[in-house]
C-alpha cells in the first residue's frame, strides 16, 4: 500500500472520530442535539458518579473534589464503576487529569468542567483504539474488506466516542491476526485484554479452545485477564458490585422481549444462559476443521454475533465489537444486510430520546417508554436483531452444509466434535500437542499445509 492510498483511508477514519467527538461533546450538564449528544462516557457514568454520594465508597475524596482540591479518585476503590478493569484504568487517567486541570473550581461548576476535560482525554484514548482497529484491518486486508467502509458506517459515526467498545474490538482484531499467524500466546493474551475491556469478547475463547486447543492460547487469555485479579485484590467490594450490576441488568434491546413482554422478566436471562453456550458449541462444531485463515475470521464473527444477538443486553454501541469482523468476513448480500442492520442500530439512539415525539407522529399514545415492546425503539432493535440472526444462520448453514454434502458428509457431526474436543482437552494433561483431527494423520502431520502440527 502506497502512502497516498494510506492517507485516503486514514483521513476518513480521523474525520469519523472527529464527527463522533463533536456530536457527543458535553457542552453542559444535559445532552444536546435532542438527546443525540448523550454518551455513556459523560452522561451515563461521569455525572452520575460526581453528583451523587451513593456511588462513593470514600465520601471524603468526593468532598475534596467538590471543595476544589486536586485529588485522583481511584475507580473500584474510591467509587463504584461497573465497567471492566481496562476501562477503569482509562477512567483513572482521565479523571485524574481532569482533577488536576480544574483545581480551584468548586461545587457543581467543577463537575461540569471536569466532565469536559475527562471527555477529551477519553476521546483521545478511544482514538488510539480506533486507529489500532484500522492497523489490524490493514494487516488483514489480504482476506478482504475495505477499511474505508467502516469509517462511514452510521453506527461507527454515532457510537465511536460514546463508550469503550472500539477498544475491545481493537484487541479482538489483533487476537485474530496473531491466531492466523499461529502465535497462540499473543492471540490469547489480546483476547483476554478484550475480555478485560468488555466482557462479551471472552465468549470467543470457548470455540477457539475446541478448534485450536493448546495451552499457550489459554495461558495467554489468563494473562490478559489479570486486571480482574488486580481489581479484586484492591477492592473486593468494587469487583463484587461490578458483577452484581451486570447480573442484575434488565433486557435491553434483547431478542427475547417479544416472547417475555417485560424487560424485567427473569426468563430473559435464563434463555440467554442456555442459548449462548449452545450456540458457541454449534459454532465450535461448524468450524471444527479450519481449512484456511478465513475460517478463523468467520469463527470470530459467528461467536461474537451469537453472543450479542442472544445476550439479554444488546446496547447499540456493542455493534462496534462486531463491525470490523463483519467487514472482513461478509460478502455480497450478507454484507448489504449487515449495513441495513447497522443503520437500524444507529437509529435506535436517535429515536430513543425522542420516543414520545415519534409515537405522536406515528399516531400512537405519546408517552416516553423506549424500553417497552410497543415503542418504535424496540421495533428498530427487533429488526436489527432479526437481520443479524438471519446473517448468522446463513453463515452457519453454508459452513455446516459442507459437512453434510461434502466428502466428510458420512461423519456424525457431534461424534466428530466430541472426538476433537476430547483430543484437544487431553493436551492440557500432558498429551502430545498434535491432536488428531480430520486434517491431520495419526502422527499429527498436517495434510493441508495450513494447520500447525504443534499448538503450544
Amino acid at each position: 500500500m502506497n502512502r497516498w492510498h494510506l492517507r485516503l483511508i486514514v483521513v476518513p477514519w480521523l474525520l469519523a472520530w472527529s464527527f463522533s467527538t463533536l456530536v457527543h461533546y458535553p457542552w453542559g450538564p444535559y445532552p444536546g442535539l435532542w438527546g443525540i449528544g448523550y454518551s455513556d462516557i459523560v452522561y451515563g457514568v461521569f455525572y452520575e458518579r460526581f453528583t451523587d454520594t451513593r456511588y462513593w465508597y470514600n465520601v471524603d475524596v468526593y468532598g475534596a473534589i467538590l471543595g476544589g482540591y486536586s485529588v485522583c479518585p481511584i475507580p473500584y476503590v474510591d467509587y463504584y464503576l461497573e465497567y471492566p478493569p481496562i476501562v477503569g484504568t482509562a477512567w483513572l487517567a482521565s479523571v485524574c487529569i481532569a482533577s488536576v486541570a480544574t483545581q480551584g473550581f468548586k461545587g457543581f461548576e467543577r463537575v461540569v468542567v471536569m466532565a469536559q476535560v475527562h471527555y477529551i482525554v477519553q476521546a483521545v484514548i478511544i482514538l488510539a483504539g480506533w486507529l489500532y482497529v484500522l492497523w489490524g484491518l490493514l494487516k488483514l486486508r489480504v482476506y478482504g474488506g475495505d477499511p474505508l467502509l467502516l469509517a462511514i458506517m452510521p453506527s461507527a459515526l454515532l457510537y465511536l466516542v460514546y463508550n469503550w467498545d472500539v477498544i475491545a474490538s481493537a484487541f479482538t482484531i489483533w487476537s485474530l491476526f496473531y491466531l492466523i499467524k499461529r502465535k497462540y500466546l499473543y492471540a490469547g493474551l489480546l483476547l483476554g485484554m478484550a475480555f478485560s475491556t468488555k466482557v462479551l469478547p471472552g465468549a470467543i475463547l470457548f470455540p477457539l479452545l475446541v478448534v485450536v486447543g493448546g495451552k499457550s492460547l489459554l495461558y495467554g487469555f489468563v494473562a490478559g485477564s489479570i486486571p480482574y485479579l488486580v481489581v479484586s485484590l484492591l477492592s473486593p467490594q468494587g469487583i463484587a458490585d461490578m458483577v452484581l450490576q451486570h447480573a442484575g441488568w434488565y433486557c435491553e434491546n434483547c431478542i427475547y422481549l417479544p416472547l417475555t413482554s417485560s424487560i424485567f422478566n427473569p426468563l430473559n436471562k435464563m434463555l440467554a444462559a442456555v442459548l449462548i453456550p449452545l450456540g458457541l458449541l454449534v459454532v465450535a462444531g461448524a468450524y471444527r476443521v479450519p481449512r484456511e485463515p478465513r475460517d478463523f475470521i468467520e469463527l470470530y464473527l459467528a461467536a461474537m454475533m451469537f453472543t450479542l444477538v442472544f445476550n439479554y443486553v444488546f446496547t447499540p454501541q456493542m455493534l462496534l465489537m462486531l463491525s470490523p469482523l463483519a467487514l472482513l468476513a461478509l460478502r455480497g448480500l450478507k454484507f448489504k444486510a449487515y449495513i441495513v442492520a447497522d443503520t437500524l442500530n444507529a437509529l435506535i439512539m436517535v429515536v430513543f430520546f425522542n420516543d414520545e415525539l415519534v409515537r405522536k407522529v406515528l399516531g400512537l399514545e405519546p408517552v416516553f417508554s423506549p424500553w417497552s415492546i410497543d415503542s418504535p425503539v424496540q421495533w428498530l432493535a427487533m429488526a436489527r436483531n432479526t437481520i443479524l440472526l438471519l446473517i448468522l444462520l446463513l453463515i452457519l448453514y453454508a459452513r455446516l452444509s459442507t459437512y453434510i454434502t461434502g466428502e466428510r458428509g458420512s461423519w456424525s457431526y457431534f461424534s466428530t466434535l466430541s472426538r476433537i474436543t476430547l483430543a484437544n482437552a487431553l493436551r492440557f494433561d500432558g498429551a502430545p500437542d498434535a491432536a488428531y483431527s480430520p486434517l491431520t494423520n495419526r502422527d499429527g502431520v498436517s495434510s493441508t499445509g495450513f494447520l500447525p502440527n504443534h499448538f503450544s
